[in-house]
């Protein structure tokens, strides 16, 4: 899927969350966090730590962020529902 903002932002902050996100792509993805998340909902407990590994949405999350963007999470963690469902994300093409 592609998407695009709602709204303009300015080139600084859109620069800041561009360089952050290709920064963090040689970070390893996080296979594991799937399963700590399920944790989580089941036992309703929040994050205890905040690591260096990604899955997608957390680095999403983690580029707009540095643009001043911020999503709205779902407890303690964010899923691609929550970034698709904000009112400023527009959906452009879906690949099927």
């Amino acid at each position: 899927m592609l998407a695009k903002l709602s709204f303009d932002l300015e080139k600084e902050k859109l620069n800041r969350a561009i360089s952050f996100g290709v920064d963090e792509l040689t970070r390893p993805y996080d296979n594991k966090e799937i399963i700590r998340i399920m944790m989580r909902i089941l036992l309703k407990v929040g994050k205890r730590e905040k690591n260096r590994n990604y899955i997608c949405s957390e680095l999403v999350r983690d580029a707009f962020s540095k643009a001043g963007v911020v999503f709205k999470m779902n407890d303690s963690y964010i899923s691609p529902q929550e970034i698709w469902k904000d009112p400023r994300i527009e959906l452009k093409y879906r690949v099927l």
